[in-house]
């Protein structure tokens, strides 16, 4: 499990929260649930805004306070129905779940959508439905029509004018398109920016929605995760259902998994040591809990992370594989003889993501720099 970078500027921060709630809320929202909560008579009611705003820990402790006043089925029906994330029935405002895509998408550069916070296996990612070009200028000469059209401001009519351009040749600059393609537009293209991006993640509520119905809209509740971490193993599973198990969210400023949890290899067959593993089946992955023990079993148990990391050992066979074969000796050694760095040839010969960037930005990055660190890769952070 991977804690959520947010933007440490704090003024980026709020600017960030700021548009999600802009795109989340509106004045009728707004209404209905303040409506909602004074026919409960719940004591100071939080505005729409600002519940979904909430931290997670706030959240849940508000989400329970609230809830003492939500006493039938009916009156948790009536409030999913004022803050509805997915459900397209009768009855029900708007869903809210492609807008808040929309959003993640968007800001994927503030939000990283790397790879999944729950289990570091799987890519999750937002993209411009382009494909790879030199440059914009090269874009604007070679992309097909429904990719001219994925720029912002460029309809149906404005492609055609653009590849009818080309047809006379090259277009030498952006500035040069005919007059139909304004200055917004070629700005636009010069920097690529596209209407919508698609995307390659789904977003997890760590509080489930059937029973933190209040929570469904949440900001620091929705952790982008893969389809199979969603889906196929959380699911309905609770996660989260007491205030002393809120650090499993990677959402929470309490989540300390990273210190507290370690991936290990044990060198299994006949007491074999590091130095003598030729064979994948030499090895044996397991790894270390320091504290919490009951509540991190959990975690590992609802996203099968011992078991699907068990496919993966092949990592750590070809580290220790390379550690056998490029010893610190042996790296000192080839520094002299070409007069490149040691830790140079360490980030070549091991990569370099064990030695620089986030956990998130690379998968399997947390269980390779366990292992790394475990048989004495020097530098690995």
């Amino acid at each position: 499990m991977l804690q959520i970078n947010y933007p440490k500027d704090t003024k980026v921060l709020k600017e960030l929260e700021k548009s999600y709630a802009d795109s989340v809320c509106n004045d009728d929202l707004e209404e209905q649930l303040k409506r909602y909560f004074k026919q409960r008579t719940v004591p100071n009611p939080p505005t729409f805004r600002k519940l979904i705003l909430m931290p997670i820990e706030k959240l849940f402790s508000e989400s329970l306070r609230i809830g003492r006043y939500i006493t039938t089925d009916l009156q948790k029906t009536k409030l999913k129905k004022i803050i509805n994330y997915d459900t397209a029935t009768r009855g029900y405002n708007t869903k809210r779940q492609p807008v808040i895509a929309k959003f993640f998408s968007s800001n994927d550069d503030k939000i990283k959508l790397l790879t999944c916070y729950y289990c570091n296996v799987d890519y999750i990612y937002a993209f411009a439905n382009i494909g790879d070009y030199k440059s914009s200028l090269d874009f604007i000469n070679k992309a097909r029509k429904f990719e001219l059209k994925c720029i912002k401001g460029i309809d149906d009519a404005k492609a055609k004018t653009i590849m009818a351009k080309r047809k006379n040749g090259k277009i030498a600059t952006i500035d040069s398109l005919p007059k139909n393609i304004t200055a917004s537009d070629k700005t636009n293209i010069k920097g690529l920016i596209v209407k919508d991006k698609s995307n390659h993640f789904t977003l997890d509520h760590v509080l489930d929605k059937a029973d933190f119905p209040l929570a469904a809209l949440s900001f620091y509740n929705l952790v982008p995760s893969c389809y199979a971490c969603n889906s196929k193993f959380k699911n309905q599973q609770k996660l989260i259902d007491k205030t002393n198990r809120l650090f499993l969210s990677p959402t929470s400023n309490t989540n300390s998994f990273l210190k507290e949890f370690a991936f290990k290899v044990l060198f299994s067959a006949g007491g074999a040591k590091p130095n003598m593993i030729n064979k994948l089946e030499d090895i044996l992955l397991d790894f270390n809990l320091s504290a919490r023990k009951d509540d991190y079993e959990l975690f590992l148990r609802t996203f099968k992370i011992h078991s699907r990391y068990v496919l993966h050992k092949r990592e750590a066979f070809d580290l220790i594989s390379k550690k056998q074969q490029y010893n610190d000796a042996h790296i000192s050694q080839i520094s002299k003889i070409v007069g490149i760095s040691e830790d140079k040839i360490r980030r070549d010969i091991f990569g370099k993501h064990l030695f620089e960037g986030c956990l998130e930005d690379y998968p399997l990055t947390k269980l390779k720099r366990d292992v790394a660190k475990q048989i004495g890769v020097l530098g690995v952070k």
